[in-house]
């Protein structure tokens, strides 16, 4: 019996069922006809029954439709479907059904948001909105389906009683990232320009009154906006740059840049040096600061000279509020995850005698540098539930030579060795210490921490190289992508 089943001893008939029907869905050639049998079996059983009792016992088949498509997921879904209607509550398992591989399931179950709504289901549209803007925001290939979006737009006019005009007033208002993203998703989709008014709230009058005409220019989207800096200074900043590289490479070039590059690309930073291409007798090229090319002047052999101008890009998205999505985010916890690293290692390296405060101090942050590594990286490797284990053996011969400590302040030697003693394990049954056990999850974290750019939505940073060369577009190094694990957003440190 796989880990996600029942035991049907524990709960009756009813599990008995959704084990027969996870089996099924672990078979390679599972039966759907047993499946449609199982779950006319649910039906009977549950036949009058009073759904949030029961409803915990099914939590284990909404899943399931993510795994396979066709009739086998088809009956699945009719049975979920109907429970759904039924149900108080029906909002977890509705999110649960729009997540199903089977694009035709996907599209049943927006089906249902209008009709549950019309039947005075209590349905959060906040929720729906965040889980949609989550597709969006991971390019999930579904919802650019224009069926798909379409439905979404009907759901939001029905909730809200908006046109899909006025979704820009919802765009300027909104906070959340996810929904944000929504929002200029479907206003892209129905070609809904940008306006200056847009520009005057999102980034001030003075401000949206300049980049007005280079978003325009450029044909940006509502979607290039989601790059632009909630923060005034941020924006003022970045205007400043702009400003700075019309007036000494001139406008025409500067829109030539942000054309080819995209405002994703720029929106942290913007630096342009002009430079010489120097060539001797047809030699290789020199690349030379005008003010070196100077020096040159007396050198009698024949030289060609081309004026460059090399724009160096920075951008990428931008950080979420800190918050309890930005919290669960894979990056931001690894970026939280090496700070407690850091912080904990002062006091390893302490060369005062230790001290119940310091053991105490101690065991709170391994715990925490514990679950973190095991929630981050329990998809990476199968060493999590060991390490957690190895912990818990730990702490528990620490609180028990703490319970044998005397009322002096000396601790024990072994209490000592068990805490601080330095050890550099290249495996976790070599892990003696707590010191050992956090080197090797420090080390074994970092040497995992790039797989997380898989699950987030990094690579976050951009960073683009354009020449020109007399005047004209000559070479565009397109992208350096790279994830920045730094927490410091506003910082003006170099990639």
């Amino acid at each position: 019996m796989s880990e996600d089943q029942i035991n049907p001893t524990d709960t009756g008939p009813i599990t008995g069922c959704v084990n027969s029907i996870i089996t099924q869905f672990g078979l390679i050639s599972g039966d759907p006809n047993r499946v449609k049998q199982d779950c006319k079996c649910l039906q009977t059983l549950l036949s009058g029954r009073f759904i949030p009792e029961i409803i915990s016992f099914l939590k284990p088949l909404s899943p399931l439709l993510q795994k396979r498509s066709g009739p086998i997921a088809e009956y699945l879904f009719d049975f979920l479907e109907g429970i759904v209607r039924l149900s108080n509550d029906p909002q977890p398992l509705l999110i649960d059904l729009l997540q199903a591989r089977d694009q035709k399931l996907v599209e049943r179950s927006l089906d249902l948001v209008p009709e549950l709504a019309q039947n005075n289901t209590l349905l959060s549209i906040t929720s729906l909105l965040e889980y949609f803007g989550d597709q969006v925001r991971s390019d999930n290939q579904i919802i650019r389906n224009p069926e798909f979006y379409k439905k979404i737009e009907g759901i939001i006019r029905l909730f809200l009683g908006i046109d899909i005009s006025e979704f820009k007033d919802l765009f300027i208002k909104e906070k959340d990232i996810s929904i944000r993203s929504l929002y200029a998703f479907l206003l892209d989709q129905n070609n809904i320009p940008i306006n200056e008014q847009i520009a005057a709230s999102l980034f001030g009058y003075k401000n949206g009154q300049y980049l007005f005409p280079l978003l325009t220019y450029t044909h940006a989207t509502f979607s290039d906006l989601l790059y632009f800096h909630s923060d005034k200074t941020q924006i003022s900043k970045l205007i400043s740059q702009l400003k700075t590289a019309e007036k000494n490479i001139g406008r025409n070039l500067l829109l030539q840049i942000i054309a080819s590059m995209g405002w994703v690309s720029l929106n942290k930073g913007l630096e342009w040096q002009k430079l010489s291409n120097v060539s001797f007798l047809k030699s290789a090229p020199l690349v030379m600061t005008q003010s070196d090319v100077s020096l040159l002047n007396n050198i009698k052999i024949p030289k060609e000279i081309d004026s460059l101008i090399l724009v160096i890009a920075e951008g990428g998205r931008l950080e979420e509020p800190q918050g309890e999505e930005s919290v669960n985010d894979p990056v931001t916890r690894f970026r939280a995850y090496n700070l407690v690293h850091a912080e904990l290692l002062t006091y390893f390296l302490d060369v005062n005698p230790l001290t119940l405060k310091k053991v105490e101090f101690i065991l709170e942050k391994m715990n925490r540098i514990v679950e973190d590594f095991v929630l981050l990286f329990s998809q990476y490797t199968n060493e999590c539930s060991i390490l957690a284990s190895i912990f818990s053996d730990l702490r528990e011969k620490i609180q028990g030579e703490l319970d044998r400590q005397t009322t002096g302040p000396q601790l024990s030697a072994n209490l000592t060795r068990l805490v601080q003693a330095f050890e550099d394990p290249q495996n976790p049954g070599q892990i003696q210490t707590l010191h050992g056990l956090k080197r090797y999850l420090h080390q074994k974290g970092l040497s995992l921490g790039f797989r997380l750019v898989e699950t987030g939505h990094s690579p976050n940073r951009i960073v683009e190289l354009v020449m020109f060369k007399n005047n004209e577009l000559h070479t565009i190094l397109k992208k350096i992508h790279y994830a920045d694990f730094e927490s410091d957003t506003t910082s003006t440190a170099r990639p």
